[in-house]
């Protein structure tokens, strides 16, 4: 009985993905501008910056900041590797990192903090 339990017990630990445990699915990118009143979009959603926007990691992301009278300005969210995602070589193992792969856990965005000076849009007139 207790080998079927110690069996149970490490195949269920085996089983498990770090980055999903230890940062998520999703991340918190902290986003500013110099002007107040700028919009941020990641085409699904709307802020007003400053804000913290929670995002999924599984996809990649274009951050778009706009405001009337200003030149619209797109930030790319660059994909790397999260760091937790090598846990899976001492704990997961395949089964960890190809959870951590479909959840999105097994990346992180780059940069973690965006900051944009829009500039004033030029007039035709």
């Amino acid at each position: 009985m207790i080998k079927k339990s110690l069996l149970l017990a490490v195949l269920m630990f085996s089983a498990t993905s770090c980055a999903s445990i230890i940062s998520g699915r999703k991340q918190e990118i902290t986003v500013s501008a110099s002007q107040p009143g700028v919009q941020v979009s990641d085409g699904r959603q709307t802020w007003t910056a400053p804000a913290v926007l929670t995002l999924p990691r599984k996809q990649a992301t274009i951050l778009t900041f706009s405001k009337e009278g200003y030149r619209t300005q797109s930030v790319p969210l660059n994909q790397a590797v999260n760091g937790w995602a090598v846990g899976n070589i001492f704990l997961g193992g395949p089964i960890g990192l190809g959870i951590d792969a479909l959840s999105g856990a097994l990346w992180k965005f780059v940069p973690e903090a965006v900051s944009v000076d829009l500039y004033k849009a030029e007039n035709n007139n």
